[in-house]
C-alpha cells in the first residue's frame, strides 16, 4: 500500500487515533504506542493552556506523532 500523503507530510499508517475515549493519560500513551499511529487528534476543549502539568498535550510528548486539533464541541475561541 501507498504512503498516505496529505500536504506535504507523508503517513505510513492510516490510523489516526482520537484522545476522547481514554480513561488516564497513561492509557492514551500506551494505546499510541502499540497502535503505532502517527497522528493523534485532540479536541480543543480537552487542552488546558492553563496546566501544563495535566495538559492532553503533555501526555503525548516524547512520542513521535503529529496533534490534530479538533474544534467540534467548542463554542468560542
Amino acid at each position: 500500500m501507498e504512503p498516505l500523503r496529505i500536504a506535504d507530510v507523508e503517513f505510513k499508517s492510516r490510523l489516526f487515533l482520537g484522545t476522547g475515549k481514554f480513561s488516564s493519560r497513561e492509557a492514551l500513551r500506551a494505546a499510541v504506542a502499540a497502535s503505532e499511529t502517527e497522528l493523534v487528534t485532540v479536541a480543543l476543549t480537552r487542552v488546558d493552556f492553563a496546566d501544563r502539568e495535566d495538559d492532553i498535550i503533555s501526555a503525548l510528548a516524547g512520542s513521535k506523532v503529529r496533534v490534530m486539533l479538533n474544534t467540534s464541541g467548542a463554542r468560542d475561541a
